[in-house]
């Protein structure tokens, strides 16, 4: 959409440029050439981090200032001939290359090797077996554990008791693509090594590959238009998927020119709005680019409706990553007010809208509780619109035989844990509970009974075991590492509290390594961290050997790290933890193998240094 976005950035700049020429031909017209060119040069300059847009115009205009007589006056430089005679085929031409990679790129091919296909190839839907289940996947983006309650998720909640609710499941990254990156592959962070500059490759084949190929229709949708885009290999094997939000205003701000202008534009919005006692919310606000639940399940029901036309018997996966919960935490301005009964005040607003920053900064309690209670809308929000489209699903009978997954990718930390005496806000930040621990929601009519509580650890690493097991399909159970959460089910409800035993559970958190410390989303963030979970018990280490290590029986806020456990059980279950880590995650996947150093006592409170 990059491209869009100058396009339209430069056209509307060039129209009035033109019409500047026009009415003054003389110093109009050199004016405008050279804002133009100006306007060029400052498009990629804008984009350096730390470089601001008046640095940025200085070297831009100088240069305008030396090009434009190249094409004003060509006859009197011999490389001016040049370039206006071959400058427009060269540059068509380019742009038709690049046309052509990024079509081939956008559906998955490669112009130097062929697609990886799934296994088994694709079947026709009178080949699927006999009763296997609908499918569908809800990933709530920075949704916490903690917020599957009669407050925030009530419809959510409801849901969850007619299955099984995982009350310790843990997210395999504290950020989004790493973890989807595992629902679909039912692989390790290390094994995939995705991250902002390396999308999923087609080592592995993913859950919608090997659906596909066993004859379900496929579709995924996702509001998080960052990281769940199909460019970073998500979309592999999904026969339609929908990660685009086109209109004019986010075409404009796509690219880095488009995103100047809005933002300057925005805060005359917010002045204008705040002088009119308005609340201050406009499309042209900063934020992530998105797209609200309404909007990505109504594209979901418009997609199932004409599946559902066209082949009704044919089973269906449907993945969708809903996205109201993120930051900033502003619901939409339709969405009505549960938690309070006024508009939000332009200084909330602006807090909410900033809330992570760029650097760890302290909070202040009623800023803290500001920003929580705008989270929990946005809970609420989610909740509302998630709860209608489980309903249509019910009206349509896709419920009578599906199994329904509902999730998240990670956590949010609201200050519960600090670094170097800064709480800690956000993701992306550290493998503490706050990040990790996830809501996970199976509902199976006839696979699973209903009222079904597990409070063991278990890994969001298992779920497409425990699809191959829960659809029947042995080709999944094949392909797919991991365990069903459910292999050891028995049919009887009453207590299925152990059914999935002493399992893997493994998270891991790597820091940009390409910025400096003090730049770093995840600020302060010193090297790769790696955690593991059984029972109570949780280790986490840092690549150096530094370790950190809780009790959550007696601990469950982690507010006391206890490198050496006090008591027989507790070094048992450091040493079993150690060694469990060290088989999830082999030695030559940890860049630094140091002797093992317990974290310093001087400070219990410090959570480990992000990566």
């Amino acid at each position: 959409m990059i491209p869009l976005s100058n396009l339209l950035v430069f056209a509307i700049f060039g129209i009035l440029c033109v019409g500047i020429s026009r009415l003054a031909p003389g110093w109009g017209s050199w004016w405008a050439n050279r804002s133009l060119a100006t306007l060029a040069g400052l498009a990629p300059l804008i984009a350096v981090p730390g470089l601001s847009a008046s640095a940025a115009l200085v070297p831009s205009f100088g240069a305008a200032l030396w090009v434009c007589p190249f094409f004003e006056r060509p006859e009197r430089h011999p490389l001016g001939v040049r370039i206006r005679q071959w400058g427009l085929p060269l540059l068509v031409g380019i742009v038709g290359l690049l046309g052509v990679i990024a079509v081939f790129n956008r559906h998955g091919l490669s112009v130097t090797s062929q697609p990886r296909q799934a296994t088994g190839g694709t079947l026709p839907s009178k080949g699927i077996p006999h009763n296997v289940p609908h499918v569908f996947l809800i990933v709530l983006d920075t949704v916490r554990a903690d917020a599957l309650n009669p407050r925030t998720m009530p419809r959510l909640q409801e849901f969850a008791r007619r299955g099984a609710t995982f009350q310790r499941a843990i997210a395999t990254s504290p950020w989004t693509l790493p973890t989807h990156a595992t629902l679909f592959t039912g692989r390790w962070s290390w094994e995939l090594g995705v991250g902002p500059d390396r999308g999923l490759d087609t080592t592995f084949p993913t859950l919608a590959e090997e659906l596909s190929a066993a004859g379900y229709a496929t579709a995924g949708f996702v509001a998080n238009l960052v990281f769940g885009r199909a460019e970073y290999g998500l979309g592999r094997g999904f026969s339609h998927y929908d990660d685009e939000k086109i209109d004019l205003i986010e075409v404009a701000r796509a690219s880095s020119i488009g995103w100047w202008t809005a933002s300057k534009l925005s805060r005359l919005l917010d002045r204008a709005l705040a002088l009119a006692g308005k609340e201050i919310r406009h499309p042209l606000e900063p934020g992530t680019p998105r797209r609200s639940a309404r909007e990505i399940l109504q594209r979901v029901e418009a997609w199932m409706d004409r599946q559902l036309a066209r082949q009704p018997e044919r089973p269906v996966m449907v993945f969708v990553n809903l996205f109201d919960a993120h930051d900033p935490y502003l619901p939409p301005p339709e969405a009505p007010r549960r938690l309070r009964n006024r508009d939000w005040m332009p200084e909330e607003i602006a807090l909410i809208r900033d809330w992570i920053g760029h650097t760890p900064r302290p909070r202040l309690p009623d800023e803290i509780e500001t920003a929580r209670l705008a989270y929990d809308e946005c809970l609420l929000e989610l909740d509302d619109r998630l709860g209608r489209f489980l309903d249509r699903l019910e009206e349509q009978g896709f419920l009578k035989n599906a199994v329904v997954i509902v999730t998240s990718d990670h956590g949010e930390h609201f200050g519960e844990h600090a670094r170097q005496g800064v709480p800690i806000f956000g993701h992306r930040q550290s493998l503490d509970l706050p990040e990790i621990h996830v809501p996970l929601v199976i509902v199976a009519p006839k696979r699973i009974p209903a009222g079904v509580v597990v409070r063991d650890p278990v890994s969001l690493r298992d779920i497409p075991a425990t699809l191959g097991h829960l659809t029947g399909l042995t080709t999944l159970a094949r392909t797919f590492p991991g365990r069903s959460l459910f292999e050891t089910a028995t049919g009887d409800p009453r207590d299925w509290n152990g059914i999935v035993g002493r399992r893997d559970v493994l998270a891991e958190f790597a820091p940009r390594v390409d910025l400096p410390v003090e730049r770093r989303y995840q600020g302060g963030a010193e090297g790769t961290l790696r955690a593991v979970l059984e029972g109570d018990a949780m280790l986490i280490r840092r690549e150096d050997g530094v370790e950190w290590f809780y009790d959550l029986a007696k601990d469950p806020e982690q507010k006391h790290n206890r490198p050496e456990p006090d008591s027989w059980s507790g070094q048992l279950a450091r040493t079993r933890l150690r060694q469990q880590l060290s088989l999830l995650a082999p030695v030559s996947t940890i860049p630094n193998t140091e002797p093992i150093r317990p974290a310093t006592k001087h400070a219990p409170n410090l959570i480990p240094p992000q990566s």
